[in-house]
This record gives C-alpha cells, structure tokens and sequence, in this order.
C-alpha cells in the first residue's frame, strides 16, 4: 500500500475515533437515565446498553486499528492456502463471540435485533429496494469518473501472494463464498449495525452514530478506492435497519451486494 493512501485510511479511522468520543461526550454531558426518543422510524432499541459497552466498542475499535498499523509493516505476501482461508472463517466468528460475549444475559437477542420482524414483507421490499439504490449510486460514481479517479489516486502495486493450485478448485471457491458471501456480511452487520450502531445511538444520537459508524465501516475496509463506496452503502444500512426494525435488512442488502461481487470474480 502506498504512502498517501495508508495516510488517508489512517486519518478517516482517527476521525471516527474523534466522532466516537463525541458521542462519549455527549453522553457524559447530558447524563440522561432515560431512553432517548428519535422518532416514529427509528426502530433500533438502546435501551439495555450502557457504559459496560465501552468495553466492547474499545476492543472492536483498537482490533482494526491494529490492522492499520499492521498494514504498514513491510511484509512478504502470503500464499493462499486452505488453513489461511479457514483462519479468515473463524476469525469472522471469533467476531461475532465478541459481541454476543459482552450483550451476553443484558438483552434477548430476537427482540434486540429483530430476528423475526412482524412485517417481513416491508423487510423483503427494503431489501431489494436498497440494493437497487446502491447500485444506481455506484453507477452514478462511475459515470461522473469518480472511481477511475480514485483508483488513480489510490493505485496498490500487487499485494497477493505468490500463485497457488488451490484457485482453481471448487473448494477454494466453496470457501471464498462462505467467507466472503455469508460470514463477512454476518460477522460486519451484528458487529458494526447489530452492535456499535447501537451502543453510540444510545451515546450521542442517531445522526452522530450513523456517521461514526460509516466511516469507521469504510476506513476499516484498508482500501482507499472503494472509501466512498462503502460509506455510503453503511448510511444505507443503517437507514434499512432502522425503519425495518430488523438486522436481516441490513445483512440482506450487504449478502446481495457480495454475492454480485463474488459471482463477478468467479465467471472472471
């Protein structure tokens, strides 16, 4: 990665930490024992969250700050390999732990994030709207020339590993579909919408949270190219999340967006 952009991921990952402790802020300030009103479309409940899930933002927060850090170090790429794809897999559930380790007996996690929502049809609608709008934004983006732009700006010699046998069997790509289709929407929705979304909305407000939420979500991807992208497409789930009052919009909306990139890879 080069210079510049390790510089702009590292200043958008601080600025969500700056956001983050606004909300602190906020929330130290105001000091409020009840649960804050926003409205008839907001349907993410905070009420069970407090200042125990500082803990839990802290530790999601320093692990992909880590891996900023890390990316920094001159490193020979790694070789794909089954074991490394595996690691990938767990890690995405070692993730997911985390979260349900610290909402553990605080909340009950079907009416918490809406497992099963009493308008699935609105959901299902939202779903596929959603999609639909994020795509027509990315388009936009590619006519306007912005991401040629930024593929420019943002150019990465190539950091894969040395070639492997493993790309082109069918397990290779079973797992990459797993990982990249299943577990890295499963694993990004209950972390940064199920959880972090939450915890800050409680802290310092729908607006503040949706905006500190996304940029940490875009900065976290380590990639400069698609930083917009994936801030916009956050605001989004957010937005899906909130009027539906279940988390299956949102993952429903991320699931179909990798499944189009996945599928684009694979006839590649």
């Amino acid at each position: 990665m080069q210079g510049f952009e390790y510089t702009v991921l590292g200043g958008s990952l601080l600025l969500s930490v700056g956001l983050l402790l606004l909300c602190l802020l906020r929330y130290v300030l105001v000091r409020a024992k009840e649960v804050p009103q926003y409205g008839a479309l907001s349907r993410v409940e905070v009420q069970h969250l407090g200042w125990i899930d500082l803990a839990g933002v802290g530790l999601v927060f320093a692990i992909y700050l880590g891996n900023w850090i890390d990316l920094g170090r001159a490193k020979a790429a790694e070789p794909l390999s089954y074991p490394l794809l595996m690691s990938q897999l767990v890690l995405q559930f070692a993730f997911i732990g985390v979260v349900l380790g610290v909402l553990y007996r605080r909340v009950r996690l079907v009416d918490f994030w809406g497992l099963k929502p009493r308008r699935y049809w609105w959901a299902i609608a939202v779903v596929f709207s959603g999609i639909v709008l994020y795509f027509i934004t990315l388009e936009v983006l590619w006519v306007v020339g912005f991401q040629d732009w930024t593929k420019s700006v943002f150019w990465r010699a190539a950091e894969s590993g040395p070639p492997s046998a493993i790309t082109s069997t069918m397990v290779f790509w079973v797992l990459m579909g797993l990982i990249s289709v299943v577990g890295a929407p499963l694993m990004e929705e209950i972390v940064f919408r199920g959880y972090l979304y939450p915890v800050l909305k409680r802290m310092g407000g729908a607006v503040l949270a949706a905006l500190t939420v996304s940029l940490f979500f875009a900065a976290a991807h380590l990639e400069g190219t698609h930083l917009l992208g994936r801030f916009l497409l956050s605001l989004l789930l957010i937005f899906a999340y909130e009027i539906t009052g279940t988390i299956w919009a949102p993952f429903g909306i991320h699931f179909l967006n990798n499944f189009y990139a996945f599928l684009e890879n694979f006839l590649e």
